[in-house]
């Protein structure tokens, strides 16, 4: 599924703005750098819930200007430690684990719910879950085969 909006000013390419209401974030009219952002995500396709959930919201964020990476292609460069937690780059700063599915969802129109996330008892539950899955319970999840070819 694929995201084309109708747009005033630049008509191609990402960086275009819509005169309509945006679906994503909800601004009207949609005030959204559409890709000019270069945040990324970056997570593991082998995995089974990492690739769920990023499929499940891909649409929305490249709409929204977040670029997704495969870790688990052979053309990635793993410079560094990708295999414990979600890494992004958003505004270029680096996010690692809970932070990164913050930032994403924020960039997706999610404001409440990140903030609701932040809350200092609610942020202790969040954080100490994903540390959970992160480390007690994905690496014994089984991979996938990804077919990269």
């Amino acid at each position: 599924r694929t995201y084309s909006p109708k747009q005033s000013g630049p008509t191609e390419g990402l960086g275009a703005k819509m005169s309509e209401p945006c679906p994503y974030c909800e601004c009207d009219p949609c005030d959204c750098d559409w890709g000019t952002n270069n945040d990324k995500v970056y997570y593991d396709e082998s995995c089974y819930v990492c690739s769920l959930e990023i499929n499940a919201v891909r649409a929305r964020g490249e709409a929204c200007g977040i670029e997704f990476v495969d870790i688990s292609s052979p053309d990635f460069n793993k410079d560094g430690n990708y295999d414990d937690e979600m890494i992004g780059e958003f505004d270029g700063a680096e996010t690692v684990g809970v932070e990164t599915f913050r930032k994403m969802y924020e960039r997706m129109g999610f404001v409440r719910a990140v903030r609701f996330s932040r809350l200092p008892v609610i942020r202790n539950f969040v954080n100490a879950g994903y540390k959970i899955f992160a480390y007690g319970i994905r690496p014994y999840l089984p991979k996938k085969r990804v077919d990269n070819g």
